[in-house]
């Protein structure tokens, strides 16, 4: 099976759990025998037969049409829309009712605002949530949207590696706004609580990161730099007494499943579409910049028992579901 990828942006403007999504998946399908290609713009000059696009973020009307009129191939979309499933059904009406006005439009820009995504033949989303939202707003038939989780390294699945003991928690990341890092260790301070970031900074946030810097002193805040070596990853959270991630938004923390996996605690921002995945195998805090966090960061420290019935899969259980999603609408 030929498949050809079409990202649409650097993904190396997006580290984190969107480009390990792809990279893994990629890799574990080119294992299983698929043939994998990538598109870099839709002007490329195309002369092969692909049995698959499959997209990595959002394609507008412009590309979907020029693919089409290019490719007699099937159309897959793997979509990360985090905010999703925290949409009140107000706003969803609220949504739909703009999208339907806006498909009216015939002009070019307005059709790249409110593409036609009912012709593709499968979108693949991260949640229950997800698919509700598609169904819903964008009016693509729930037969055509696969939920397919994140997947995991196989090394998180080992009971072999040996652990690295901190008193305190850790925060494992980028260090940005998005994710809360200053705000998090300035709340570390006040709850008289150890935290340790384990993450490198955005070359486009200096400022944020003189920030961090000033709030390190090794007492409370503790900064580890970038860890690569998972396998070293692991020994410090093993070791510590619970991993944290009070971010701005998430779409499906991977640092979460690994946490939950090796049987460590784990806090997150109460949003609705990380509930629909991790469910009661985590808590959920205010955002840092609340009053009631610094109590519930206090409170999840305390926390010694954890439930833990989270189903992880690693990245080559998430390639053979995807597989069989192109295979499934290859024969129709």
């Amino acid at each position: 099976m030929n498949v050809i990828n079409y990202v649409g942006y650097p993904l190396d403007y997006a580290p984190g759990g969107h480009k390990d999504q792809i990279y893994n998946t990629i890799n574990n399908l080119n294992k299983l025998g698929v043939k994998i290609e990538w598109l870099h713009n839709e002007s490329q000059d195309l002369n092969a037969k692909y049995d698959i696009v499959h997209f990595w973020s959002y394609p507008n009307e412009t590309t979907l049409k020029s693919i089409k009129s290019k490719l007699n191939s099937k159309i897959v979309w793997s979509t990360m829309l985090p905010t999703a499933g925290a949409r009140s059904k107000v706003k969803m009406e609220l949504l739909k009712t703009i999208v339907k006005i806006g498909r009216k439009f015939k002009h070019p820009k307005i059709q790249n605002i409110f593409p036609d995504y009912t012709n593709i033949d499968a979108l693949i989303v991260l949640s229950e949530l997800e698919k509700e939202h598609f169904s819903e707003i964008w009016g693509i038939p729930k037969g055509k949207i696969f939920v397919v989780p994140n997947g995991i390294d196989e090394e998180f699945f080992l009971n072999d590696i040996e652990s690295i003991p901190f008193e305190g928690l850790l925060q494992i990341g980028a260090i940005t706004q998005i994710k809360n890092s200053v705000e998090v260790a300035k709340a570390a301070k006040i709850a008289g609580i150890k935290v340790k970031f384990i993450g490198g900074f955005r070359l486009d946030d200096q400022n944020y990161r003189d920030e961090f810097i000033k709030e390190v002193d090794n007492q409370h805040v503790f900064w580890e730099g970038p860890i690569y070596d998972r396998k070293l990853l692991i020994k410090h959270m093993k070791g510590s007494k619970g991993i944290i991630q009070p971010s701005k938004w998430e779409a499906y923390p991977l640092v979460a499943a690994e946490a939950i996996t090796l049987g460590k605690k784990v806090l997150l921002p109460n949003a609705k579409n990380l509930r629909c995945i991790y469910e009661d195998n985590a808590f959920y805090c205010s955002q840092p910049t609340s009053k009631k966090f610094i109590k519930e960061l206090i409170d999840f420290t305390d926390i010694e028992s954890i439930k833990n019935n989270f189903k992880a899969f690693h990245w080559k259980e998430i390639a053979d579901k995807i597989l069989s999603i192109y295979e499934d609408i290859s024969e129709k």
